[in-house]
């Protein structure tokens, strides 16, 4: 086989079979074989050698992709080993193959920890086949000793600049509040807020001040400031005065327009809350009213009731129907008003398409 030290690969440069062999050519080839172990001792000398251990083999076992970026070096028990040149490899993870050098971290305590053989790891961490690198707990007692001087140091100036912020902050407050609400004078020539509302005041009202109105007097919905005959200053409320207007005896309240509150009803018709109702009548129903107007008082309530029924009134006083006879519903709808005062209830009912 033909190699860079000795090469006899040529049949034509071989002794032949059968054939007599020169001395001369003999010692010639004698001379290359000598060449030959000279320049392999040479090379050898200059080579890296490693002690031959029994059964120990020294062979990298990896693939191409394995040993990229990866080194050859000697593992924690000196033998020939492919190593990491310190690759991070984030937090460890189970069932993973990790190199020589391989940085990761263990979730657990945050300890960094160095790979010291190749392995994969198992399905919990453990110490084996790494080195601490990085203590964590021992690292944040140090920043919080030793760092905090010279964080403290470097922040002094910050200090300073906000205590001197929060002086001025503070005159800043003191000063606004004296705008707001000094007596006399915050600076020649000129008043506080409360001075010139002070004034308004005394021109809207006289000689009552809006403050005698003490917190609470405005205590129900729709209350509102208002003054007495001889300009007083008063309570009012928006409802009440509506409903005066609206039932004063002596007087017409008139309306551009009005609407009544609807409900949908099958047992009770509340007249307190509404006068007009949808009753379904698919089945028989049974309606009582409740809430009358008081004596010398009267309303209108109108219901649209949807099928055949029949209905039970139940109502202080019997429904007195237009033409002397119990109400007929229609099968499809019926529109049914009731003219109701204290003293008798006069209904009528008209069948809907």
């Amino acid at each position: 086989m033909a190699n860079s030290y000795y090469d006899n690969s040529d049949p034509g440069q071989r002794f032949q079979p059968g054939t007599t062999a020169e001395a001369e050519a003999v010692e010639a080839k004698f001379d290359a074989v000598a060449t030959g172990f000279d320049s392999v001792e040479e090379d050898t000398d200059r080579a890296l050698k490693l002690p031959a251990e029994a059964g120990v083999s020294q062979e990298i076992a990896a693939t191409a992709l394995q040993r990229r970026n990866k080194v050859v070096g000697f593992d924690a028990e000196g033998k020939l080993a492919l190593m990491a040149g310190f690759t991070w490899r984030g937090d460890w993870v189970a069932g993973t193959e990790y190199f020589v050098n391989d940085v990761v971290r263990d979730p657990a305590t945050r300890n960094w920890y160095i790979a010291t053989a190749r392995h994969t790891s198992g399905t919990t961490f453990a110490t084996t086949n790494w080195a601490l690198g990085l203590d964590y707990t021992a690292v944040k007692a140090l920043l919080r000793t030793e760092v905090g001087d010279l964080v403290e140091a470097d922040l002094q100036p910050l200090v300073t600049a906000a205590d001197d912020d929060a002086k001025a902050a503070d005159a800043s407050r003191i000063r606004a509040q004296e705008w707001a609400e000094k007596e006399g004078e915050v600076l020649p020539g000129l008043r506080s807020a409360k001075y010139w509302a002070g004034v308004a005041e005394q021109k809207v009202t006289g000689n009552t001040p809006v403050t005698s109105l003490k917190p609470g007097t405005l205590a129900a919905e729709k209350d509102y400031v208002s003054t007495d005959g001889a300009g007083s200053l008063v309570t009012r409320n928006l409802v009440a005065d509506f409903r005066a207007q609206l039932t004063a005896g002596n007087e017409v309240a008139k309306l551009s327009r009005y609407d009544t509150a609807s409900a949908t009803a099958t047992t009770t018709l509340d007249l307190a809350q509404q006068q007009v109702f949808r009753v379904d009548a698919s089945v028989a129903r049974t309606l009582e009213l409740i809430n009358l107007p008081p004596a010398g008082r009267s309303m209108v309530v109108k219901i649209k009731v949807t099928g055949p029924g029949p209905i039970t009134w139940v109502t202080p006083v019997p429904i007195q129907w237009d033409d002397g006879k119990p109400l007929v519903l229609g099968d499809v709808a019926t529109r049914v008003l009731l003219d109701i005062d204290n003293e008798e209830i006069t209904g009528f009912g008209k069948e809907l398409a």
